[in-house]
Order: structure tokens, then sequence, then C-alpha cells
């Protein structure tokens, strides 16, 4: 008995094509996406990768959230980090008054160079940069810590250990 073959349902050529595009195309947009972290940090803003500074940057650090011990705590962690922090108090308003009225932590780029707020915004993990330059000011950077700090800032150590 013979039997009769039947023809093969198989890809056809265009559709063998269409799956190789579809690949490559996955492929692509994956490494364009990975390559910025290989080469350097993303910026969030603008997209551009950020490289260290050669100088120390200054930072001024402020409670924003009024939850107590935030700015030495926020400080304790930068200064780890290997930030100069030069400066350390409540966040005041027009008046002079604390305020602690911030949801979002600001981290004011006080001078022309920008990447030194940038710097700062990655080390912390959150927080939104503001450019502010201020000719007045001898600080880089300014950070007033919001209420979303307390759960993104990780504990001080020197705090656990009763110091």
């Amino acid at each position: 008995m013979k039997r009769s073959r039947r023809k093969r349902k198989g890809s056809s050529g265009f559709q063998k094509l269409l799956h190789r595009f579809l690949i490559f195309t996955t492929v692509v947009i994956i490494g364009a996406y990975l390559i910025p972290f290989s080469t350097g940090v993303l910026d969030e803003s603008d997209g551009t990768a950020i490289s260290s500074l050669d100088q120390e940057i200054t930072v001024r650090v402020l409670n924003g959230c009024g939850i107590g011990g935030m700015a030495l705590r926020g400080s304790r962690y930068l200064r780890r980090m290997g930030f100069d922090v030069v400066e350390m108090e409540n966040a005041l308003d027009s008046e002079g008054k604390p305020r602690f009225d911030y949801q979002e932590t600001e981290i004011w780029a006080l001078t022309e160079n920008r990447e030194a707020a940038k710097i700062v915004r990655e080390a912390l993990g959150f927080g939104r940069v503001v450019y502010a330059p201020d000719s007045t000011q001898q600080l880089h950077v300014s950070v007033t810590l919001g209420a979303d700090c307390a759960g993104a800032l990780p504990p001080d150590r020197t705090d656990l250990s009763g110091e």
C-alpha cells in the first residue's frame, strides 16, 4: 500500500522573515535601553549619562518633612557616599519659620554645573532635581528632604548602634 505524501504545512518564507524581523527588533530595543546603564548612570530627566566630578561636591541638607532627625540621617548617608555635607538644618519658609510640608525631596543645583545635583540625586535614589543657579551660594547642591525620604533613605548605622 502506498501512502500518499501530504504536503507539510510549514512556515512560509514571509512568516520566517517576519519572525526574524520581530526577534531582531526586540533585541535592538532591549539593547538600546540597556546601553546607557552600562556606560554610566542614566539621568531620568533628559536621558544623559552622568559621570563623576573631579571636585568634591558640597551639600546642604534640610529637613522639609518634619520627621525628627531626618536632616542628620540624610547628612550621614551622603557623607558615607563621599559628599561634603557642610550644612544641616530644618527647611525654612520665607519668614524664617520651619517648613515641613515637602512631599517630594528637592535637590537644588546651586551652580551652573548641573551634574553635581544629578550625582547627588543618583546617590539618594529619589527626589527631583531643580536647577536654580545662585552666584551668592558657596555650595554646589541643596537637598530638601521631603516625605518621600522616610522609606527611601537607608537606616543610619550610627542610629542603630546608639551613637
